[in-house]
């Protein structure tokens, strides 16, 4: 079971474990730290964005963006991979306790 630890530089906005799977995606449950409330906003809107009536044209490449920006980095907190960069290595969705994660192993691209 994999756990991992969200964080913008210093900063832990929250806590993801496993918690099952549909692929391609992991299901996770998140637990959010004080750092969650700056970047709540953005994951509200890939959400938005997702479930709009267009949920491939401007809002989600918007939404992607702007949590692009964010820097977010996903840690394994076991140290069994590699740090991810969220929404240039992974895919990321939280909404309110559940979270879904996609990537390959071994795509990490903090090491490059």
């Amino acid at each position: 079971m994999m756990t991992w630890r969200l964080v913008r530089r210093d900063t832990v906005i929250g806590n993801l474990i496993e918690a099952g799977c549909d692929m391609p995606f992991l299901l996770l449950r998140f637990t959010p730290e004080p750092g969650w409330e700056a970047v709540r906003p953005r994951f509200e809107a890939l959400a938005a964005a997702v479930g709009g009536a267009d949920p491939y044209g401007g809002p989600l490449v918007a939404a992607v963006k702007a949590l692009q920006e964010l820097e977010l980095t996903l840690e394994d907190v076991e140290g069994r991979e590699a740090s991810l960069r969220v929404w240039r290595d992974c895919f990321l969705h939280i909404h309110g306790a559940d979270a879904k994660l996609r990537y390959r192993r071994g795509s990490a691209g903090s090491e490059q």
